[in-house]
């Protein structure tokens, strides 16, 4: 006599994460002193600004990990809205066969701070990745 004991079977949800980076920095050559550097759908960043770190963040839509090419630009601005940062580029693929990854050589990063603008030449790196477990 023996008895078959049925485990049902169990579908879990996957969980994913989405992730989108961006790091601008004036020098080619200092990948560590980055002047703005954002992260996440929503893009928190952090402008380094005058050896202050001032948290802002994106005035633009989210960003995606699906999305298949960068922005012309990206904006962001601080809480209250005196200091507004725009990075221009031409992006160009970072490695062959991917299309999740961009990076300039030639962007500009203008700062507006009151009745103040700067304009920099700079360098910047940005990707976003789709990670499944």
């Amino acid at each position: 006599m023996f008895s078959v004991t049925e485990n049902p079977i169990r579908i879990g949800i996957v969980p994913t994460l989405e992730f989108c980076g961006l790091a601008v920095w004036k020098y080619a050559d200092d990948n560590l002193t980055h002047l703005l550097t954002a992260s996440g759908s929503e893009l928190s960043a952090n402008l380094r600004l005058d050896n202050q770190i001032l948290q802002l963040k994106s005035t633009g839509s989210e960003m995606s990990s699906r999305q298949t090419k960068p922005p012309s630009s990206l904006t962001f601005q601080n809480s209250d809205g005196s200091i507004i940062t725009t990075l221009q580029a031409d992006w160009k693929i970072q490695h062959p066969g991917t299309s999740y990854g961009w990076v300039t050589d030639n962007a500009t990063l203008k700062v507006i701070q009151g009745n103040q603008t700067t304009e920099l030449s700079v360098f910047a790196s940005f990707g976003c990745q789709f990670l499944f477990y």
